[in-house]
């Protein structure tokens, strides 16, 4: 695993943490896939956001869900090209109040030390099974 690769991870998601979007777009390509596991999950369809305008897209949907976000890595992992961060998850839902306390794994691929893959998993053996099948493939 590069060191370079897990830190851009980390200052990533210190920016995402106290909500400075500029920061966490800069630690992405211009040409980013953020596949969000909460949007599958709600919508169903998968839905992908690409690049800078597409994330900023996610986020504005984000923070009208959720008044507080906190990602904290437990382990990276590398597997094949790509790095697996194991987080810990704490958030509150705006409006509803509802809290989320859960576990969870963020599958990232890199260019170079930008970022331009992200994925989210709320089963880390899960996470783990389609980054190794990612990696074979790869």
């Amino acid at each position: 695993m590069s060191a370079e690769q897990a830190n851009v991870i980390r200052v990533m998601l210190g920016a995402w943490n106290r909500g400075d979007i500029d920061a966490v777009v800069a630690t992405a390509t211009d040409s980013l896939e953020w596949h969000p596991l909460v949007v599958t999950a709600i919508e169903g369809d998968g839905h992908i956001f690409r690049g800078h305008a597409g994330f900023r897209e996610f986020v504005e949907g984000w923070t009208n869900t959720w008044e507080t976000w906190n990602l904290e890595v437990e382990e990276f992992r590398e597997i094949g090209d790509q790095l697996l961060a194991l987080t810990h998850v704490t958030a509150k839902g705006r409006g509803s109040g509802i809290e989320f306390d859960q576990a969870m794994a963020h599958l990232f691929e890199f260019d170079g030390d930008l970022i331009c893959r992200a994925q989210s998993f709320l089963q880390r053996d899960a996470a783990v099974s389609f980054a190794e099948r990612r990696a074979e493939t790869a």
